[in-house]
């Protein structure tokens, strides 16, 4: 749906960067989330994470606040238990994506060496060139998350690909909470076409925002 600003149920915010400010205010999660609702914006599972969001009081692990703040906090492995633990806790993550996150957690308990990247942008830049393809499938094959048929077709491919989107063994996860047209926003805003993948990512560990 492409939307038509200035959104009056948004408190007539005038731009995507506008609604975006809206909808990472505490205040303004229910306008923002009937506002998904009603267009359509979000999966019926996104949704059902924002609401269950909404109810830890809008803070997530570490005591942050709004997507850019929580991710960079669970782009740190050192946070990997505690933002799993709070997603469980919190019905944010599928019964697929939590298995995932904690074959994650469990391979590198064990000492297997995660890629040298973090966040999903990073790395899917980083798994996307070829010099790293071996690091990137070796440790989602370690992990239990790239099949052993699926590894050794990217790697007869001889080319960079991520691992996260045709080879793994769950489905993708979803997304937190965005603003109008698909941009990353705070808790409550709606329509973020990324797409989540929140721990359904390999790389990002725990990442649940």
């Amino acid at each position: 749906m492409e939307i038509s600003y200035p959104v009056a149920e948004l408190g007539n915010c005038a731009d995507k960067a506008a609604c975006k400010t809206y909808c990472d205010e505490p205040a303004n999660i229910d306008a923002c989330l009937s506002f998904t609702e009603k267009n359509n914006l979000m999966s019926k599972e996104e949704i059902k994470v924002a609401k269950n969001f909404k109810k830890t009081g809008m803070t997530g692990p570490g005591g942050c606040k709004g997507k850019d703040e929580c991710k960079a906090y669970c782009n740190g492995p050192e946070h990997m238990d505690e933002c799993i633990t709070f997603a469980e806790k919190n019905g944010m993550m599928s019964s697929e994506q939590l298995g995932e996150a904690k074959k994650v957690k469990a391979a590198i308990a064990k000492g297997i060496k995660p890629p040298a990247c973090g966040g999903k942008e990073t790395c899917d830049a980083y798994c996307s060139s070829s010099e790293h393809v071996e690091e990137c499938v070796g440790f989602g094959e370690a992990a239990g998350i790239i099949r052993k048929e699926d590894a050794e077709k990217i790697r007869k491919k001889g080319k960079g690909t991520d691992p996260n989107k045709d080879n793994r063994q769950g489905p993708d996860g979803q997304q937190g909470q965005g603003g109008p047209e698909g941009q990353g926003g705070g808790p409550g805003g709606p329509g973020d076409n990324g797409g989540g993948r929140r721990a359904g990512n390999l790389f990002e560990y725990a990442k649940i925002y």
